[in-house]
Formats: C-alpha cells, sequence, structure tokens
C-alpha cells in the first residue's frame, strides 16, 4: 500500500528509535515549568496545538522554529517552512492531539 518493502520499514523504524533513543530526555531532566511567563507560553501552545489552531500556532512559533521529524530524513527550519508543515501533515482536526506540559530542566526561562 505505502510502495515499500518491510526491509526500507524496519530499516527506517530502526533509524527512529537510534534518533529517539539519542534526544530522549531522563527522568530527572524533565519538569513543569514554573515561571509564568514560561507557563503561560507553553499553555498557549499546547492549546493551539491540540485545537489544531494553526493561526495560533503560527503566532506563537518563533522565526527560528525548527522541526526535526523523525523518520523522515528531512527537517523544517524557520516558520514559514514549519507551517506548511504542521498544516498538511501533522496537525489533523481538533481533538486530534493530546500534550503533557513539561520541558528539560534548565531549558525554560
Amino acid at each position: 500500500m505505502l510502495g515499500t518493502t518491510t526491509a526500507s520499514v524496519k530499516s527506517a523504524l530502526q533509524r527512529a528509535h537510534a534518533r529517539l533513543e539519542e534526544v530522549a530526555p531522563v527522568a530527572g531532566q524533565i519538569a513543569e515549568p514554573t515561571a509564568p511567563r514560561a507557563r503561560a507560553l507553553l499553555d498557549q501552545y499546547i492549546a493551539a496545538f491540540e485545537n489544531a489552531d494553526t493561526a495560533a500556532l503560527e503566532r506563537l512559533l518563533t522565526e527560528d522554529a525548527v522541526i526535526e521529524a523523525t523518520p523522515l530524513r528531512t527537517w523544517f527550519a524557520g516558520r514559514e517552512t514549519c507551517m506548511p508543515f504542521l498544516r498538511s501533515r501533522l496537525l489533523g482536526s481538533a481533538g486530534y492531539w493530546r500534550q503533557r506540559a513539561a520541558c528539560r530542566s534548565g531549558l525554560h526561562p
């Protein structure tokens, strides 16, 4: 149906698993943001993503936003490049995604 072989699918999954192992935070690195501005921004982002609100999401993303979409062999840099990918390939409709508020310790303001 996808026009690919079992071997290529397994290979893509192995690459994706390896990449996730490289970038996955360990339990001690995950924390709820406590700074009021950071928390408000995160809450707005989560609401925009979960509601598939592309206009709100576009306002929230910085100009230098980057998306790395494992196992795809590409990445998107810049809001103007990221938004079409989010609209057409990722967001879906309202309620399709659920997110949890957390970030790596030391990375939030």
